[in-house]
């Protein structure tokens, strides 16, 4: 039998076989110090967006006592799959939970995360590989109505804060083409090419209108005087006489058959026999082509050899984009450098200017210790991307410079979209805040600027 032990500021604890199970009815419940003193948690009666809510603010925590902790549900349905949880148990039998938490948390032990990725797309993948080692156990995509894209994947889905989308699908062939997961298909989606979202309802309209007020109706064709035309033609009453030789029509196969079909618009009344194909979403109203459509693939993953290397000894800088680490000068090294291009600068030099700045809304909350840690992050992450001959420089915790060689302005914007996207990601789901966080831009560096302008 499960044993309650105490109930401290509505917290309730429950001891099994030596475990501690912390059990908890909301997400009011919630407390990070209380979950890493116990080996596993309850999640009891509550309905599936508090659930949500729960496990996403669990499974996005930064330690690993935390975000793999085992979790147990008291509903057992489809939900659980949906969920990520590690089982069921109706709080009155305790040996079959203990025993899975005990493999896990011993899993749990050997995944090392001394050295982790600095960019938020490759943590998401650390943290889901992370899980399926400990849990030895594949990531199957499980059909859901809730999904955007139609389908969730257990725990990855808490980890981001839109859920399943084309973005968790894009991090997992991350890992497929690093080697780090296999993948098997299991099903194809369409998607819209404006929100993403999988929601889509197939139209039939009218080729000449692309109106959707159509009506199909049979042709007949009269074997013994060959006329064809629409059955409305040769309904009479009840019965169907042809218009050209006044002939009854008794028997299909015999006297007549329906060779096709005929559609008809009520808008322009026009007639033709294939109608056009449009793609409504219901999520953004958008209608377009069925051609225009996103076609994804949906893969059942499993770690590799490869993958659980990682997972035990800690994420390789060579497995991220780049494989770089960031080129960071002081700033007035970095200004000289940025006065060497301008000068250099000629219709034919490709050199581009950019800059990042973070709100003081985020570096204002850290302490000394914390802005310096911070520096270190965010330098990790944009060295993550840049290449060998790009620069960066920072001079302080909210402005970071970046100097791009040989790229279009085009090609540095593209990238600087790309690491403000991830640092906006990183910061945002770890500290809960929607405002714009990160402010990016970029310049071509042209023989009239002025260092001093810039920095």
């Amino acid at each position: 039998m499960l044993q309650v032990l105490h109930q401290t500021e509505g917290r309730r604890y429950i001891e099994s076989q030596g475990l501690r199970f912390l059990f908890l009815s909301g997400v009011a419940d919630y407390e990070a110090a209380s979950v890493k003193d116990s080996d596993a948690i309850i999640i009891g009666e509550m309905d599936r967006m508090e659930i949500s809510q729960l496990l996403n603010v669990i499974r996005r925590e930064r330690d690993k006592s935390v975000y793999l902790k085992p979790i147990f549900s008291v509903h057992q349905n489809k939900l659980q799959n949906q969920e990520g949880f590690d089982g069921f148990t109706d709080l009155t039998s305790n040996e079959s939970i203990a025993q899975v938490t005990q493999k896990i948390l011993a899993r749990i032990e050997k995944v090392n995360t001394s050295i982790v990725p600095h960019d938020y797309e490759r943590q998401v993948l650390f943290k889901q590989m992370a899980f399926l080692y400990t849990r030895d156990l594949l990531l199957d995509p499980v059909s859901s109505r809730f999904s955007k894209i139609g389908y969730t994947f257990p725990f990855m889905d808490s980890l981001l804060s839109g859920g399943s989308s084309l973005e968790l699908l894009k991090i997992l062939n991350t890992g497929v083409e690093k080697g780090l997961l296999t993948a098997r298909l299991r099903d194809r989606i369409h998607t819209c090419n404006n929100c993403h979202g999988n929601y889509i309802n197939f139209r039939e309209v009218c080729p000449k209108c692309s109106s959707v007020n159509i009506e199909s109706k049979d042709l007949v064709h009269h074997f013994k005087c060959a006329h064809v035309d629409v059955i409305d033609s040769f309904k009479d009453g009840d019965e169907l006489i042809c218009p050209k030789c006044d002939n009854k029509l008794r028997h299909i196969g015999i006297d007549y058959d329906k060779p096709s079909t005929m559609h008809e618009c009520h808008d322009c009344h026009h007639q033709f026999q294939e109608s056009g194909m449009v793609a409504f979403c219901i999520d953004c109203g958008k209608e377009e082509d069925t051609a225009n459509l996103l076609e994804n693939e949906i893969r059942s993953h499993a770690l590799t050899e490869r993958g659980e290397h990682l997972v035990l000894n800690g994420w390789e800088e060579k497995v991220q984009e780049g494989g770089q680490e960031a080129k960071h000068l002081s700033p007035d090294l970095f200004k000289m450098m940025l006065n060497l291009e301008i000068q250099r600068a000629t219709t034919e030099t490709r050199s581009v200017f950019g800059r990042f700045e973070i709100s003081e809304i985020i570096v204002s909350v850290l302490g000394e210790d914390g802005r310096e840690q911070f520096q270190k992050e965010i330098l990790g992450i944009i060295g993550s991307y840049i290449d060998r001959t790009d620069l960066v420089s920072t001079k302080s915790a909210d402005e970071y410079l970046l100097l791009f060689h040989d790229k279009t302005l085009e090609e540095a914007r593209e990238k600087c979209e790309l690491i403000e996207h991830n640092l906006t990601k990183l910061i945002a789901d770890n500290i809960n805040a929607e405002q714009d966080l990160i402010t990016g831009t970029v310049q071509p560096v042209v023989s009239d600027l002025r260092p001093q302008d810039l920095m």
